[in-house]
């Protein structure tokens, strides 16, 4: 990000690390990532806004209707099986939101950096080193959490396609198979 003069349009934060976010370390790092991003539009779910966003950004940052559908480990509730927007499905995190709320915008979407490969004690963790400690997945919890990402990629390419919304991955390599892909290099050409 620092070698770089792309910035993002939009910018989402609508998850938390699995501890909830509520260590103070955890809450500084999440809030300097929305003071990072102030200028461009900003958007978290509205449980979130009063409970850990500074004061200073609660003008800064829309907040929007997230339902309750969850990713537990123990699978007691089921997975969404469609959108029911204009209440965004918080099931998948923060990029699943982004496309949802991109997919009533625009009629393409173009994913960097979107990928599975949660993984216990590995040196990456998802698609970089730094987005989880490499140490904070049990074996079981890297496969839900891929699990969980692969079904709410596979719902976004359903709706999005029911929605006459084409979404193309231009991340270089991973796992993620949902959507088709697309030479990141092309479409910087």
């Amino acid at each position: 990000y620092g070698t770089t003069k792309w910035r993002p349009s939009y910018y989402f934060c609508t998850d938390l690390t699995r501890t909830g976010g509520l260590k103070p370390e955890d809450l500084r790092r999440w809030n300097d990532d929305f003071r990072n991003h102030l200028g461009i539009p900003m958007f978290t779910r509205d449980d979130l806004w009063e409970k850990r966003l500074d004061l200073g950004l609660r003008r800064a940052v829309t907040s929007l209707p997230f339902c309750r559908h969850m990713s537990p480990l123990d699978g007691r509730e089921p997975a969404p099986t469609e959108w029911h927007l204009p209440v965004y499905c918080r099931y998948g995190g923060s990029m699943l939101a982004a496309i949802q709320w991109a997919a009533g915008r625009y009629d393409e979407i173009i994913l960097v950096g979107a990928d599975l490969g949660y993984a216990d004690g590995a040196n990456r963790n998802h698609f970089d080193a730094r987005y989880a400690p490499v140490d904070s997945y049990t074996m079981e919890q890297a496969r839900w959490f891929n699990h969980v990402l692969a079904y709410a990629h596979g719902l976004a390419q359903r709706e999005c396609a029911r929605r006459g919304v084409k979404i193309l991955n231009a991340t270089v390599g991973g796992q993620l198979g949902a959507y088709p892909r697309v030479d990141i290099t092309t479409l910087l050409a």
